[in-house]
């Protein structure tokens, strides 16, 4: 790789700006470096390969590329690159060029870099025109603002990829961002992220106000902290963001958290989170299709939906499957193995629950907070292997009809009735020890006189994988909850039928603590102590349940300091 010397040769490119990006001048064969090139007014400039210790700085419109002839030709490269052009001054474009340090445009009618690497972040800026990066690899943060913003195909290392438009629109597609300190993306109002990969981040997403700004189709991996903000916390404004058929997976704490009014918040999965899986602190019309697993607190909890919460999926989390509070209709969800509610509905608002498959949760199928006059209903849903199927709270009108309450160790209802047309009898589940809660062709819930299909999913098998006239025995699962948490815990699991020990295990595998529990025990406090009393220092431990020289059940556990 040459080293160019910094020369000063007086070339004039005053005067043919006109004809400039017909005939473009190339560095160093007609100006020894780059900033004679822009010194001489040149507004189309090729920089061939070579290191170039100079700060270039640009202060008219230019368009500044690396020179090649050949894939294998070596990338210009140069110690900083600056620049500010204002109003009237042109735009600026930046291609193919290495900048070891600084790399900051703010050019008024327009600023775009392509194929660039920048070494210590990247800020590219347009007062009023379109701000384009594309292609660009960017060690720290990467910076974009203007009247209209694009940001794609870009790879960001150890910094936050920050998307912002003064007076139109932006978006971010395309994009892989790895290792930020603190969100991966940031964008601002009426702005789109999609399609991107964020991982090892703090945060996935952050979408500031919200105001008219949506992610959607993004894949967040292996964050520390939240996978997806919308909106900004106490919020109430209407700010109808967009959180669409994102990846949310092994987050430290929630995996979406939305504030605000009149988002729109469809098709997500979020797997194993630390926290809630969906904490939607909203006012919205609905909440549909999203699939929550393995959250280590409530799997979805939303305040206020004047439409309907549907076609969820909430499975194997440590609180409430479903928790919401003004909800007119709750129907066709599915929720399992969570060790508290199935679904839980905490206001009263004329509520309608229907055709809902609530199965092998630690709590009631169903929950129903009815204190009013207002008759609300429970229609055509499944219960299955519950600790009780319907619980109702309050002294408010709830009618029944059609629904399936079999093999829920509490009895069919607490609270009220069942309704008359309510039974129960084995749904046949084509494998729900396994999830898998479609109707055999023989399922009494199918196609039932007088009630049609009950539950949510229709025939999915012509004979279940573990038909029997008995409830399935109900496969393990250990929670231990709130986590992380720096005070006391504590472990659930589905009812044992036999004595077990639940022991508790540091990451060097030393026992630590150790308790028997009978068989109708269900829950257990801890106070993060050893079996001698002695409180634990702050790490990761393993707890499992054993009984003899079985292993019933095991989850992780993350203590603070």
């Amino acid at each position: 790789m040459r080293t160019v010397p910094l020369l000063v040769l007086a070339l004039a490119c005053t005067g043919f700006a006109s004809i400039a990006n017909a005939a473009p001048v190339v560095v160093p064969d007609d100006y020894p470096t780059i900033q004679a090139a822009l010194d001489a007014n040149c507004d189309n400039i090729l920089v061939k390969g070579g290191t170039y210790n100079e700060t270039v700085s640009i202060t008219h419109g230019v368009t500044l590329s690396a020179w090649s002839s050949t894939y294998s030709d070596a990338v210009p490269i140069v110690l900083r690159l600056t620049g500010s052009v204002s109003s009237g001054g042109g735009s600026v474009t930046v291609q193919g060029l290495h900048i070891l340090r600084t790399a900051s445009v703010s050019a008024f009618t327009g600023c775009t870099f392509l194929n660039c690497r920048a070494d210590s972040g990247l800020v590219c800026y347009s007062g009023g025109g379109f701000t384009s990066v594309k292609g660009c690899t960017v060690f720290g943060s990467l910076t974009a603002a203007g009247g209209y913003a694009g940001v794609h195909l870009n790879t960001v290392v150890g910094g936050t990829l920050k998307v912002n438009s003064n007076a139109g629109t932006c978006s971010a597609s395309g994009n892989y961002v790895i290792g930020s300190p603190a969100a991966g993306i940031s964008i601002g109002d009426d702005c789109y992220a999609s399609d991107n990969l964020v991982r090892n981040c703090v945060t996935g997403i952050a979408m500031g106000g919200g105001y008219y700004s949506g992610a959607s189709a993004n894949v967040i991996e292996d964050i520390s902290g939240t996978g997806i903000v919308s909106g900004v916390s106490g919020s109430r404004y209407a700010n109808a963001s967009v959180v669409m058929s994102n990846a949310v997976r092994r987050c430290g704490g929630i995996g979406i958290q939305a504030f605000g009014v009149s988002p729109t918040i469809d098709g997500n999965t979020v797997d194993s989170t630390g926290s809630t899986g969906m904490d939607l602190q909203v006012t919205t019309d609905h909440v549909d299709n999203n699939t929550v697993t393995r959250a280590n607190g409530a799997g979805i909890v939303a305040i206020t939906l004047p439409g309907h919460m549907r076609g969820n999926t909430v499975l194997h989390c440590a609180g409430d499957g479903i928790r919401v509070g003004l909800c007119s209709l709750t129907d066709h969800n599915v929720v399992g193995h969570n060790a508290g509610a199935g679904i839980k509905l905490t206001s009263d608002n004329q509520s309608r629950v229907r055709s809902n498959t609530s199965f092998y949760n630690l709590g009631p199928g169903f929950s129903i907070n009815s204190i009013d006059a207002t008759t609300d209903s429970v229609v055509n849903n499944i219960g299955f292997g519950n600790q009780v199927g319907l619980q109702q709270v309050g002294p408010g009108i709830v009618t029944l009809r059609c629904n399936d309450w079999f093999g829920n160790s509490g009895g069919a209802t607490s609270g009220v009735s069942p309704g008359a047309t309510d039974f129960a009898l084995d749904p046949l589940f084509c494998n729900a020890p396994v999830d898998v809660v479609t109707l055999a062709s023989t399922s009494p819930a199918l196609n039932r006189a007088g009630c049609g299909l009950v539950g949510a999913l229709g025939q999915g098998c012509a004979t279940p994988t573990a038909a029997t006239s008995e409830p399935v025995l109900r496969p393990q699962r250990l929670f231990a909850y709130p986590q992380p948490n720096r005070g006391a815990m504590r472990f659930a699991w589905q009812p044992l039928g036999e004595p077990a020990t639940l022991e508790v295990f540091d990451a060097q595998g030393a026992l630590r603590y150790a308790c028997g529990v009978g068989d109708g025990v269900r829950e257990l406090a801890w106070g993060r102590t050893d079996t001698g009393g002695r409180m634990l220092p702050a790490g990761v431990y393993f707890a499992r349940l054993r009984s003899g020289s079985r292993d019933l059940a095991d989850c992780r556990v993350v203590v603070l300091e």
